[in-house]
């Protein structure tokens, strides 16, 4: 959960850097083609040491780097985290305001049935990704109650 709200509050423009950290924290590595490849290893401390490289830049040797797609400048990326990391999740309401993006998430039955997480930034991928990560510490917190 600290991971989430770090990157929560660094979430205040589209990042290739909070781009990979997203797909590190939530391990969240989709089939894409447009992306940037991420290599991470674990030193002591339980802290992540982060590459970056383009495809181009690695040419065929991809091996040990996982895909991470533009989550936080693309809609139909933060659309994919969603439907990946939360099935059965769905976009509730997007408004947009003056200057901001403000979206709710709603699950379709269950546990948070009828329970909106909402997310608001800059941009509407932005937006999506606060909700996401907010619904995501929530249903930690779900599970973690009935250990």
């Amino acid at each position: 959960m600290t991971d989430y709200q770090d990157i929560l509050n660094r979430l205040t423009a589209p990042s290739r850097e909070l781009d990979a950290e997203i797909c590190v924290a939530l391990r969240y590595v989709p089939e894409v083609h447009d992306a940037l490849f991420v290599h991470y290893s674990k030193v002591s401390g339980g802290i992540y040491t982060l590459s970056y490289m383009s495809e181009k830049s690695l040419g065929l040797n991809t091996r040990g780097y996982a895909l991470c797609p533009f989550i936080t400048s693309s809609v139909d990326a933060a659309l994919a985290l969603l439907e990946a990391k939360l099935p059965g999740w769905r976009v509730y309401d997007i408004m947009q305001k003056t200057r901001s993006w403000e979206v709710t998430l709603q699950k379709l039955g269950g546990d948070f049935k009828g329970e909106g997480f909402r997310g608001e930034a800059s941009t509407l991928p932005l937006a999506i990704i606060r909700a996401i990560l907010r619904a995501l510490v929530a249903v930690m917190v779900q599970e973690a109650s009935h250990e």
